[in-house]
């Protein structure tokens, strides 16, 4: 599962919403504060998440592996 990864995020401080077509309750209560989107998802649907998770007028660097 993809909790360790969350975990990892968290102790980061990195902002991440989950899109999972589980049930709310699959996801650890660690987590119950962050955003999640059920699948399928509407791209606007996730781009209007992802806008909620960045500051408005804050730089996001991307990279790529």
């Amino acid at each position: 599962m993809i909790f360790p990864a969350a975990d990892l995020l968290t102790d980061r401080s990195v902002p991440f919403l989950f899109t999972t077509d589980y049930d709310r309750s699959a996801i650890p209560s660690r987590f119950a504060k962050f955003m999640r989107c059920e699948k399928p998802i509407a791209p606007d649907t996730l781009s209007n998440a992802v806008r909620v998770l960045i500051p408005s007028g804050q730089s996001v660097e991307a990279t790529y592996a």
